[in-house]
């Protein structure tokens, strides 16, 4: 059995337009030790899809149909009090932009340490040296001075080692890593990236690595899934998917990574994928990528794709190989 099962998850939004279907149809499972990349542009659906696995979804957010099991509980059906034992202790999450994800007011050892009270009762001695030993553990150095440091005494880099620690306080089952190089510098993000990787290994977590940068994906997950206007739109492990891209957009993206479009070792103008994603108070008929698409025809926009298996754990949502054969 996977340790997590999302199936057919749909979300809706109640906004000044109406409600809006933000993610649609939505399945995916996470294996035991796995590491799995969600990527997309900004709008896609990826940090929705993961605040409604770790159940932080906004106020005006609606489960309308779906469920997701952990370990065969469906964390929708859960009371808060299960809800809260479960979150930061066997699910936890790295939020974007660790900067404005610590609170001002509090110090490290205070916020690093409140997981811990929370779900293991630790207190005194026994909390300080347990924050002591998981700031060591993220690559902070002296971590014995930095406990009475405020954030904004942080730089990027050390704020999002503080939010690793607390992250991990508790030997999560599953990490949830949302963007977590979002504003750090290429030196930095390596770091970070190598040190989930290690954390990963030492303890054996799963990881969802949500990025829209599809060369972070590709180096640092098992599997990925490709996720556009709120739909997986491709599927596969992540080395079947970055050489043979089935799907146009994922086809779009890898185009678009910097020094991936060359000939004869001249460097060309960078692509880009023209348009942009659709509202989702107007979804287009059909394919959503079909105003975008360069192999669009008319089947595209004449109903709903299906997510469709093709070979050996890949699916993609696409008919342009059964029409024009393989790309």
């Amino acid at each position: 059995m996977s340790l997590l099962q999302v199936q057919n998850l749909n979300i809706d939004f109640s906004t000044t337009q109406g409600v809006v279907n933000v993610l649609r149809d939505v399945s995916f499972h996470l294996n035991e030790g796995e590491a799995l990349g969600l990527v997309g542009e900004s709008g896609s659906g990826k940090s929705v899809t993961s605040l409604a696995v770790f159940d932080l979804l906004a106020s005006n957010a609606q489960v309308r149909s779906g469920q997701i099991l952990f370990r065969g509980r469906n964390i929708f059906g859960l009371s808060e009090v299960e809800k809260v034992k479960i979150r930061g202790s066997e699910i936890s999450m790295i939020f974007q932009d660790p900067m404005t994800s610590l609170n001002p007011c509090f110090n490290v050892e205070y916020q690093v340490g409140e997981v811990l009270r929370m779900h293991q009762g630790l207190e005194g001695s026994s909390l300080r040296d347990r924050v002591i030993e998981l700031l060591a553990k993220v690559g902070i150095p002296d971590p014995q001075s930095r406990l009475k440091t405020y954030p904004h005494e942080l730089s990027g880099g050390m704020s999002q080692r503080v939010m690793i620690a607390m992250a991990i306080a508790c030997s999560p089952k599953i990490l949830i890593a949302d963007e977590p190089t979002t504003a750090l510098d290429v030196t930095i993000q390596k770091q970070i990236l190598s040190l989930l990787q290690k954390l990963r290994k030492e303890t054996g977590m799963s990881l969802i690595l949500v990025s829209h940068d599809l060369g972070v994906i590709a180096q640092n997950t098992d599997r990925l899934l490709v996720m556009y206007a709120g739909e997986i739109v491709e599927e596969g492990r992540s080395s079947d998917v970055i050489q043979r891209p089935l799907h146009p957009y994922t086809e779009g993206l890898l185009k678009c990574l910097p020094g991936a479009y060359k000939l004869e070792g001249r460097q060309f103008r960078l692509p880009t994928i023209p348009g942009i994603v659709p509202n989702l108070a107007e979804r287009p008929q059909g394919c959503q990528l079909s105003p975008r698409c360069p192999y669009k025809f008319q089947a595209c926009v004449n109903g709903a794709i299906v997510l469709g298996a093709v070979g050996d754990a890949r699916h993609v949502r696409c008919i342009k190989e059964d029409l024009h054969g393989p790309a």
